[in-house]
């Protein structure tokens, strides 16, 4: 019995494990998108600026 709750323990922390890397990389993705979208408007704005002279 005891073995069996530990096995079941470590599948539990492995599944665990796996959605922590899966977040992990999917929050660096976010990252990425937030850090291109902010570009992108710095750019919008500079050209805005640029029109408005």
């Amino acid at each position: 019995h005891l073995i069996n709750t530990g096995a079941s323990t470590n599948v539990k922390d492995q599944v665990l494990c796996e959605q922590i890397k899966k977040l992990s990389i999917d929050n660096a993705n976010f990252e990425k998108q937030a850090h291109r979208n902010e570009l992108l408007a710095k750019e919008a704005q500079k050209e805005k600026e640029d029109l408005i002279r």
